[in-house]
């Protein structure tokens, strides 16, 4: 059986470690209910920013949750909708979710900004509307700059 290139194999191991950190950082359930959490954040997030934000913000996250950031997403048709970042996110989450829109973005946030770059994190920090409970702390470099060792 052949194997995928390294770049996706590591998108995957980055992707899963994500959702284990939203799944922890929120005590649910499984990575499913994770999954939902963070597309609801995400989505969200984009819809409170010009189209060229929420592709710099995608570009700065790792591979896959950038990709998830955009998915069906169609900026020619702005939503407009509700103004709050948690009111975004709650109209976002599944009825049946657990926890309450601020403590999922909370967590959420929390996750994420561990693995943005700062372009990115400054991006979801502008849509968010100051929500970012916990400082900022990226440990990824600027997209396009060298990742080291």
């Amino acid at each position: 059986m052949r194997q995928p290139p390294a770049v996706l194999r590591d998108a995957v191991s980055e992707t899963c470690e994500l959702l284990d950190a939203v799944q922890a950082r929120l005590d649910l359930p499984d990575r499913m209910h994770a999954y939902a959490a963070m597309q609801a954040v995400l989505h969200a997030a984009r819809e409170g920013l010009p189209a060229s934000s929420t592709l710099r913000m995608a570009a700065g996250m790792p591979l896959f949750i950038g990709g998830l950031t955009v998915r069906d997403w169609h900026p020619a048709t702005s939503q407009g909708g509700p103004n709050t970042f948690e009111h975004r996110v709650a109209e976002r989450l599944p009825l049946s979710f657990p926890l309450a829109a601020n403590d999922t973005a909370s967590g959420v946030l929390f996750a994420l900004s561990r693995q943005m770059d700062a372009s990115a994190l400054a991006s979801l920090q502008a849509s968010a509307n100051g929500f970012m409970p916990y400082p900022a702390a990226p440990n990824r470099p600027q997209s396009g700059q060298p990742q080291g060792d």
